[in-house]
């Protein structure tokens, strides 16, 4: 094996820069043919540590001659990643797939090309992550109090929360709520067993009917909705279950209905629709007028005809569903964090991500906020003209 030659070592050491490279240089030349190939990737890696030694005597001198009073200052970069919750719902409902997409779009782990080249991502550094909990209610508990950063939530439920009224009344209002965009509509889904002979919410007197988890925006929407109709508790059968848990309950004959608020598709209807077990029941008739009149976070809504197979238009209620995010969150990082969520490069993996994403839109994000923006938030749409100077898009629901 040809050894490498003693003045190329001293090169390597960083002897004499011009006198080591021309010594090299003749010795190379000066070899036999025959033992040409072998030295020449010594000589490749001899070259490599000139550039390498050029460069970083380059900087050094550069160093030495002070700081250029014109140059870009350097960013310092994170070394360590910094986690960032969304809290969600069950996995059967709509928050946990959208919560999932969000922390796909918004996560930027330290040096991704992808987020610097393709598209853009939040802070470098962060990392989002989709938590599962028991839905609206939890979630705003717990990004009033800063356990969690952000979360999906019915707008109803933060407007309540906001304001100390209906289940928070008596309760010091959640002053530290803030909202990123108000992201899509959330339909009332009334599912009924084929054959139950359920055709209205007056039919489901003295039936078994679920109303998700008790802390859920379910659970309180669907109260409301049966009184609105004239039933009280006492006149229905009251299952507290998640939709997976209601799904098989109904197809096990232990359920004749349940409610469940979420942005269709809904994977556990959609699945029961598939296996044409159930009907869709419409909410509608002059109860619903003096409902809209009484909690106006409620919308007029039709799931349209095929949303789930076999099942045609059906009128019902809907509540927009929020980004919420903690007050003291840092702004820098809430605005990174809007700016992501609407770039236009991000448009496609939106749309792409869950049937919901192509439902969300730049345009409609401040519509019926009922708690004010994020100050990050504010100024990312004040920059996109949404906002002028100044506003501040909240008016509390009742």
């Amino acid at each position: 094996m040809l050894q490498t030659p003693p003045n190329w070592r001293l090169f390597a050491q960083g002897s004499g820069l011009k006198t080591s490279l021309e010594q090299v240089l003749t010795e190379f030349r000066g070899l036999a043919p025959r033992y040409r190939m072998a030295a020449a990737g010594t000589l490749i890696a001899v070259l490599l540590l000139i550039v390498l030694g050029s460069y970083s005597l380059m900087r050094a001198l550069a160093g030495a001659t002070g700081p250029n009073e014109h140059a870009e200052p350097i960013a310092e970069r994170p070394t360590e990643p910094t986690f960032f919750q969304i809290k969600t719902g069950s996995i059967s409902g709509t928050y946990y797939p959208v919560g999932e997409m969000l922390a796909s779009l918004i996560s930027h782990p330290i040096g991704s090309i992808t987020c610097r080249k393709d598209r853009p991502c939040g802070p470098e550094g962060l990392i989002v992550t989709a938590e599962t909990s028991s839905g609206s209610v939890d979630n705003v508990m717990e990004v009033d109090a800063g356990v969690s950063q952000s979360a999906l939530a019915q707008a109803d439920i933060v407007s309540w929360a906001y304001t100390s009224k209906n289940i928070f009344r008596g309760q010091a209002p959640y002053s530290d709520l803030r909202v990123i965009a108000n992201l899509y509509p959330e339909d009332v889904h009334l599912v009924a067993l084929k054959g139950s002979e359920i055709h209205s919410v007056t039919d489901l007197e003295g039936r078994r009917v679920s109303i998700d988890l008790p802390q859920s925006g379910t659970n309180y929407d669907a109260r409301m909705i049966l009184d609105a109709f004239g039933l009280k508790a006492h006149q229905v059968k009251l299952v507290e279950a998640d939709a997976n848990t209601s799904a098989d309950l109904l197809l096990s004959g232990e359920l004749e209905a349940f409610f469940f608020v979420g942005g269709t598709p809904l994977r556990a209807v959609a699945d029961l629709a598939s296996r044409e077990k159930i009907n869709l029941i419409p909410i509608e008739g002059p109860q619903v007028a003096d409902l809209l009149t009484r909690h106006h976070f409620f919308r007029r809504h039709v799931i349209p005809k095929d949303t789930y197979k076999g099942i045609g238009d059906t009128p019902t209620l809907s509540v927009g569903a929020l980004w919420i995010v903690n007050a003291r969150v840092d702004d820098q990082t809430v605005y990174q964090v809007t700016r992501a969520l609407w770039a236009e490069r991000n448009h496609r993996l939106l749309t792409s991500g869950h049937a919901k994403g192509a439902q969300m839109s730049m345009t409609k994000a401040l519509r019926g906020l009922p708690v004010p923006l994020h100050d990050g938030a504010a100024r990312f749409y004040r920059e996109s003209g949404l906002l002028e100077a100044g506003d501040q898009p909240s008016k509390a629901a009742p």
